[in-house]
């Protein structure tokens, strides 16, 4: 008989029904799943799908990786040089900048972010970018 949230003879805990669907049908190997405040991203890295809110998102694949390092590193402020680097792993101009701004703002209007208010994507000016969690 399945429990929720319940502890085995071994001590361990069962996951809730939610999460072993997700296992079961997307391959926990495969998944990486990010909450942001009380919105939930959900990613599968080997066919490039992401999701926000359950509704699928359709990204290019240099959005596709943004928002994976930003997810991956939620919390901690990420330079677009830093991004350019991990991205493209070429050298950084000032003007590869802008590169990363377009990408930014083409994810946003995605996402239904804006810049004034973002909910998901924060601008630190003069340093980087960076998703709460």
């Amino acid at each position: 008989r399945y429990r929720p949230n319940c502890v085995t003879n071994d001590g361990t805990r069962r996951l809730p029904r939610g999460m072993l669907y997700i296992l079961r049908n997307w391959g926990c190997l495969r998944t990486k799943f990010f909450s942001a405040y009380y919105t939930t991203f959900g990613m599968k890295l080997s066919t490039y799908e992401c999701f926000l809110n359950e509704k699928p998102l359709t990204l290019t694949p240099t959005e596709f990786s943004i928002l994976r390092i930003l997810l991956e590193n939620k919390g901690r402020v990420i330079s677009a040089e830093e991004l350019f680097h991990k991205i493209w792993k070429d050298e950084y101009y000032s003007k590869s900048n802008n590169t990363i701004t377009v990408h930014i703002r083409h994810l946003r209007e995605k996402m239904n972010d804006t810049l004034s208010q973002p909910k998901y994507i924060k601008t630190i000016w003069g340093v980087g970018y960076k998703i709460e969690g």
